[in-house]
């Protein structure tokens, strides 16, 4: 991977991760993210001889039928996954609920980081939902399906503690990362007009990333109930027909942000209009559970 790549490659992985966890976990998180280098599978298994079992979420790249991983111990999985929930401790195996955690972790730094190469490469990065799952550590070999990556070990601080993991990607995205750059000086790049060096952004604290997300509108809906009717009872609906829905009159109705389940309240109404009067905020593990439906 050319060297302008690998430092912009390097700097914006830095800030996603960075960016995503601190957001998610609501802690200060830091990285440190090493030159992305060629090596083969075995290189990559033996940065974790120490554990027994990795956590693996794979991206699809869409444009170049590459792939992305991003691959971790069970232990720090876990620890992330707990610290999600609120829960500030460790843990040495991983369930289904901790798989859904990481899920949702892998996507938003995925799509995090697809944005930002977009904005800097002017091509399109758009990666698939992760597939997460944890494996024995001699799976891994059949789980990268290429022989030869290009991969970065990040160190990863989260308050005081510190853990590593492996980004890998298959030789064809890294090409089409690289583009025209490889055979190409920067001046010719850039049609002969003199490039912006590539320059670390000034590092923003967290209240400074929500602020610039506070105007951004999300769907909010109120679901009071759902059911499910055949086609063909759809088309005698008419005028005063009446449709059972499956909650009972005094269950509390469903507050959804952004199609995940935030709160549960009553319906009242205020000035002649329907409102809903917040009884019950989800609890961060039911929230957690909610990620992979």
């Amino acid at each position: 991977m050319n060297e302008v790549v690998n430092e912009l490659l390097k700097k914006l992985v830095k800030e996603s991760i960075t960016s995503v966890l601190s957001m998610l976990l609501g802690k200060e998180v830091d990285c440190k993210v090493d030159d992305f280098e060629e090596a083969t599978k075995d290189v990559i298994l033996n940065r974790f001889a120490e554990h027994k079992r990795v956590v693996v979420s794979m991206f699809e790249h869409k444009e170049s039928g590459g792939e992305l991983y991003f691959i971790l111990s069970e232990k720090f999985g876990g620890l992330v996954s707990n610290y999600i929930m609120g829960v500030e401790e460790e843990k040495e195996s991983i369930g289904d609920e901790d798989i859904d955690a990481l899920s949702e972790v892998g996507n938003q730094v995925a799509s995090n980081l697809g944005i930002s190469l977009k904005g800097e490469l002017d091509k399109d990065f758009n990666f698939s939902q992760a597939k997460t799952n944890v494996i024995e550590l001699g799976e891994l070999y059949e789980k990268i399906k290429t022989d030869e990556v290009d991969f970065s070990n990040v160190e990863v601080k989260i308050g005081d503690k510190s853990n590593n993991l492996i980004i890998a990607m298959t030789k064809d995205l890294s090409a089409y990362l690289e583009g025209g750059h490889t055979e190409k000086s920067p001046a010719e790049v850039s049609g002969g007009r003199e490039m912006e060096p590539i320059r670390p952004s000034e590092p923003m604290d967290i209240n400074s990333k929500i602020e610039m997300l506070l105007d951004v509108e999300l769907p909010v809906v109120i679901r009071i109930g759902k059911t499910e009717m055949y086609l063909k009872n759809i088309l005698k609906l008419g005028t005063g027909s009446i449709i059972q829905l499956d909650k009972v009159v005094d269950e509390p109705v469903e507050l959804f942000v952004n199609d995940k389940l935030i709160a549960r309240g009553e319906v009242v109404v205020v000035d002649s209009n329907f409102a809903l009067r917040i009884t019950e905020i989800v609890s961060k593990e039911e929230r957690i559970r909610s990620l992979g439906k």
